[in-house]
């Protein structure tokens, strides 16, 4: 290892505000730097004295600006008149060398606009910033950054040399989550940031928790509605269109009955999965519960965007899954709503959206956006599932026999069997009304009751 390396090292294992000035400024020799522009007082004070001590013994010297815009200034200008290295010396370089050694990886901004920059590239776990900065100050910065996605709950540790009541307020009022004054001691700023990095992380795994579905990771029901009312409120302000998609599997439950529940939430996470490459990154998916998904498209233009997603989704989950070794195939009925055009809140654009789905269940893979009056059509098959459930108690489903004859020897050879729902008042309702509801509704446990009034026939008919 090089001396300047050694001398880095020591430097980044400094533990005082005493020691770091005189490391630095040895280090700073060893480099051969002549001088270094910066603005003295507060944390680097002791920066500024052991440059005094270096300047009387003929080393490195300090030159003083009014502030860090100017010192920067004055550096550049120097390495470029010079040839020589200029150093512009402020409280980022101390930070920097006093966090290196505590396993941090370390973003630097010279200024607001330059940390809003990292900050949407990469957010980082915790943001210090000088409340005090060129161009744009901490306090502008805070605010914006807090305006940018997953920026609002960052912990953001504001440093101020300014102790005016007025100053503390603005830096609570633009978003900081604490203040440290200089001058810094550091021992006491190593323990505050890993203390507030252990918080949030914290804090943002109890959030997973209460607003993420545990089986697939995607936002949940409660998620989902905080997040719709934010966008109500902004379409309502920009004049813009979004939609609203209720996604339904169809049939899974035969799947889940049949396979396993273990096999059911694998394909629960294989169908979020497909979802997410159907829509863009910056789509909403949450999944309600069971088999349920839901999609908000935001800045839509019309309602061919949201239809170009639903048939993509569509013929997505039509294709095969496979799970030990076996095929599965499970499709999707969608319902979609669009806003304004159909409904101006939240509780109507899902109760529109959720109307069409169940239109959509009539054909399956299939999807359908609301029409007024769909309504009153989900009210009546409510009432024929009510109707049905009652039918499977007072015994009112019948099988009929129709006989199948050879036409050769004009033999009996076998009967097929047809339910009917013989209904009190509305009559005979044929298989094609009540079948599919009841295939959908659970209800359809009635058929083994038919097989065995079957298999009775077939026991007294021993011609067949």
């Amino acid at each position: 290892m090089s001396n300047i390396d050694a001398d880095s090292d020591r430097i980044e294992k400094a533990q005082t505000e005493l020691e770091m000035g005189d490391l630095l400024v040895a280090y700073l020799n060893q480099l051969g730097v002549e001088y270094v522009f910066g603005v003295p007082g507060g944390a680097i004070e002791p920066l500024y004295n052991a440059l005094a001590r270096s300047e009387r013994q003929g080393g490195v010297r300090a030159v003083v600006a009014r502030h860090e815009t100017g010192a920067a200034f004055m550096a550049d200008g120097y390495a470029r008149n010079t040839g020589k290295l200029g150093v512009c010396c402020s409280i980022r370089l101390l930070l920097v060398n006093a966090f290196r050694r505590e396993e941090y990886q370390l973003e630097e901004a010279a200024n607001g606009a330059q940390a809003i920059e990292v900050c949407q590239r990469r957010m980082p776990d915790l943001i210090l910033m000088d409340a005090v900065m060129p161009e744009m100050d901490g306090f502008d910065a805070c605010k914006a950054i807090r305006e940018t996605p997953h920026g609002a709950d960052i912990p953001v540790l504001m440093i101020t040399g300014l102790e005016d009541e007025n100053s503390i307020v603005r830096a609570f009022s633009s978003g900081a989550t604490d203040y440290i004054s200089k001058p810094i001691n550091f021992s006491v700023m190593k323990q505050r940031v890993a203390r507030l990095i252990k918080a949030n992380k914290a804090e943002r795994h109890v959030k997973q928790l209460a607003y993420h579905d545990p089986l697939t990771s995607l936002p949940n029901r409660a998620n989902l509605m905080q997040h719709l009312h934010l966008v109500v409120e902004q379409a309502a302000v920009e004049n813009s269109k979004f939609a609203i998609m209720f996604l339904d599997l169809d049939r899974f439950k035969m799947i889940n009955d049949t396979m396993g529940h273990d096999v059911g939430d694998l394909l629960l996470k294989a169908v979020a999965d497909r979802i997410r490459n159907c829509v863009r990154d910056q789509d909403f998916i949450a999944r309600l519960g069971g088999d349920e998904f839901t999609l908000v498209l935001e800045n839509i233009t019309g309602p061919e965007t949201a239809a170009k997603v639903a048939e993509k989704i569509c013929h997505s989950l039509n294709q095969p899954f496979v799970f030990m070794r076996k095929k599965m195939f499970v499709t999707t009925s969608i319902g979609i709503s669009i806003f304004p055009d159909n409904g101006g809140d939240v509780t109507d654009l899902i109760k529109h959206a959720d109307s069409a789905m169940f239109k959509a269940k009539e054909k399956r893979n299939d999807y359908c956006f609301y029409q007024t009056g769909m309504e009153a059509e989900i009210a009546g098959r409510l009432e024929m599932e009510r109707e049905l459930r009652q039918a499977i108690e007072r015994d009112e489903l019948v099988l009929f026999y129709q006989p199948k004859i050879d036409f050769k020897t004009g033999a009996l050879t076998g009967a097929e069997a047809l339910v009917r729902w013989e209904h009190p008042e509305e009559g005979v309702i044929a298989p094609n009304v009540f079948i599919p509801l009841a295939e959908e509704s659970g209800l359809w446990s009635c058929a083994s009751q038919l097989k065995i009034q079957f298999e009775t026939c077939l026991c007294v008919c021993p011609t067949l």
